[in-house]
């Protein structure tokens, strides 16, 4: 048997998966070109292929704020209804500060409700500097009275916000998505895997390894992302790094097989413990999913 057959996970807990519905849901990116009106579980399952994805994780996907709550109950629905939704990462306004606890409260009546994401970036974010404003520190380590993570999705250039943010609040868990986006495009690794190492250094924070396609850009190749992923598990280790597909934003530049089966290729070397700790255990401890 071949490494690559070594390899490949038995079983897959995505841990990023945006499932939308415009009839359903408002959104932010409404009217944007480009953007599909729906991405439903169905059409996700048909483009895992052969991939023995057992369940994902559903992310917010940039909701009105005014309709994050409606947008959990919708995929709490889709979950009861037979979708394979293993836990969802909400929304919440966190530049509210504390007054941001009615909205966990009442996201806290939708069981599946794991953990809030925060988009750190525009056209979501505009202000770099909102997550180390008292008001978002405060509201952060309200999430630790629900058990939620905080997902933080975050452009290279912002990351040192991010640690002051993770080592100010260390009793809650973060959970960093997408390598922190570095300039894959670029082939430029610093100042982000200084910054990535520290990050790894506070021990309330793990990793997905997810978006990579889209901040490599189009014809992107294993080579060009290899140097990053091998950044990534040396600094947060093989208990700290998720896999996500981040479907299906990555589809512009890439499939799901393709992003799936680079990383594969680029972890061919690790044991069948540590595919399966990437590809399923981590995620499930991460979002409290009953293995």
């Amino acid at each position: 048997m071949s490494d690559a057959d070594v390899s490949r996970p038995g079983r897959i807990l995505d841990s990023h998966v945006h499932i939308t519905d415009s009839d359903q849901v408002g959104y932010r990116w409404e009217g944007m070109e480009g953007v599909a009106r729906a991405t439903l579980p169905g059409q996700y399952l048909a483009d895992t292929g052969s991939y023995p994805v057992d369940a994902f994780v559903f992310v917010e996907a940039g909701a009105r704020p005014d309709q994050s709550l409606a947008e959990a109950q919708w995929i709490a629905s889709l979950a009861q209804g037979g979708a394979p939704i293993a836990a969802v990462v909400a929304q919440a306004d966190m530049r509210r500060g504390g007054a941001v606890l009615d909205e966990l409260e009442s996201l806290a009546g939708v069981s599946l409700v794991r953990g809030i994401r925060w988009i750190l970036e525009p056209p979501f974010e505009i202000d770099p500097d909102c997550c180390v404003q008292p008001g978002f520190v405060e509201a952060t380590r309200l999430l630790q009275r629900f058990g939620y993570t905080l997902d933080i999705s975050v452009k290279n250039e912002a990351l040192p916000n991010v640690i002051r943010l993770v080592q100010s609040c260390p009793d809650v868990s973060f959970v960093l998505d997408h390598i922190g986006k570095p300039a894959i495009h670029a082939s430029r690794m610093e100042p982000w895997a200084t910054q990535i190492r520290e990050l790894a250094g506070c021990d309330n924070i793990v990793c997905k390894i997810s978006g990579m396609p889209v901040e490599a850009g189009e014809g992107w190749t294993v080579d060009m992302l290899r140097p990053y992923v091998e950044q990534v598990a040396e600094a947060f280790g093989p208990k700290r790094i998720l896999y996500g597909s981040d479907y299906p934003a990555q589809l512009p530049v890439g499939t799901f097989e393709t992003w799936t089966a680079a990383i594969i290729a680029i972890m061919a070397e690790c044991s069948p413990e540590e595919i399966d700790d990437y590809f399923y255990a981590n995620a499930a401890r991460t979002y409290r999913v009953e293995i």
